[in-house]
């Protein structure tokens, strides 16, 4: 081999130029033999390089695998964030419907009770306003019994009567025993009746001292008062006609205030007024119905108020027998 020619041509390269490992030299040629071509530094980096590729090759790999896996993990640990957040929404979202549908519910309670109390107050108004629609005008229910209660007039005292039967042209009438006392005991039997100015002989016809009552009889078609049937309750309202002290056709109202026995007499105790001359009126419920005989003639009267008594009107009909 001519190494010395070699040599010699890569001292001339390098005093030239920059040796490009990558070319190979010309060939080395001898004049004896074939031509020998000898090794080169680029060939020999070539080689070199060639040996280490598949290691950079794996390890680019890696490197390019652990930079997607990093990217998966964020994008897995960001989507599990993602996740919780939208739970969390959720769960609050979950949390205030059912708030609202409690309150929600809370309102239709709320309405539901305030319709029934609204239904519960009509109710009441309606009732109300049956009962006052219903109730009886007492000044009008007055005014009607005028016309059938009179004063009786004797020789010693006055009272009232009312007209308890009609028929025949002739009236019944029932008063206070103690009105017509003086008379039935000295064997009168006639007293005079008085109303609105026109005067009537009236005739006793039997009297009732247990229950300090007495029936008279007028040649006259008088209109009657009906009698009630029932028992009066206590409190209910009643009105009063009379003449106290000879004042003809005075009204008073007030209420039961009891029922009473006493000495052995039954009573309506009631709280409107009554004063001698008003004996033997009518008692009257709201409806106008008689319900018993003015005594006032009964009880002390001294320094008492709001203390009245009177006759059940049922002993009209078993001590008078006037039914």
């Amino acid at each position: 081999m001519d190494t010395e020619g070699s040599m010699a041509w890569a001292r001339e390269q390098m005093d030239t130029e920059v040796i490009d490992l990558r070319d190979p030299p010309p060939a080395a040629r001898s004049t004896d033999g074939p031509a020998t071509i000898l090794p080169t530094a680029g060939a020999s980096a070539r080689r070199h390089s060639r040996d280490w590729s598949p290691w950079v090759r794996v390890a680019a790999a890696s490197v390019v695998l652990a930079v997607v896996l990093a990217v998966v993990v964020a994008l897995l640990v960001e989507v599990r964030d993602l996740r919780s957040e939208v739970g969390d929404l959720r769960r609050a979202d979950a949390v205030r419907l059912n708030a609202l549908a409690q309150q929600a519910a809370v309102s239709r309670q709320d309405a539901a009770s305030a319709g029934a109390s609204a239904a519960s107050l009509g109710g009441r108004l309606d009732a109300l306003a049956a009962q006052v629609t219903s109730a009886p005008d007492i000044s009008s229910m007055a005014a009607r019994s005028l016309g059938s209660v009179l004063v009786v007039v004797t020789p010693t005292t006055q009272g009232t009567a009312w007209v308890a039967a009609s028929g025949g042209g002739r009236s019944t009438l029932v008063t206070a025993y103690h009105v017509v006392a003086d008379t039935w005991t000295s064997g009168g039997r006639s007293v005079q009746v008085q109303q609105q100015g026109v005067s009537l002989t009236a005739t006793l016809v039997t009297v009732d001292t247990t229950d300090d009552l007495a029936a008279l009889t007028v040649a006259e078609a008088l209109p009657v008062l009906v009698r009630s049937t029932a028992k009066p309750a206590v409190g209910a309202p009643i009105v009063v006609i009379g003449n106290p002290l000879g004042l003809e056709g005075t009204v008073t109202s007030g209420i039961v205030s009891a029922l009473r026995s006493l000495d052995k007499r039954d009573y309506v105790q009631f709280s409107a007024a009554s004063n001698p001359g008003s004996s033997g009126g009518p008692v009257l419920d709201q409806r106008g119905a008689v319900i018993g005989v003015d005594d006032s003639g009964y009880g002390p009267k001294d320094d008492a108020y709001g203390l009245s008594f009177a006759v059940p009107v049922a002993h009209v009909c078993t001590g008078l027998g006037v039914c």
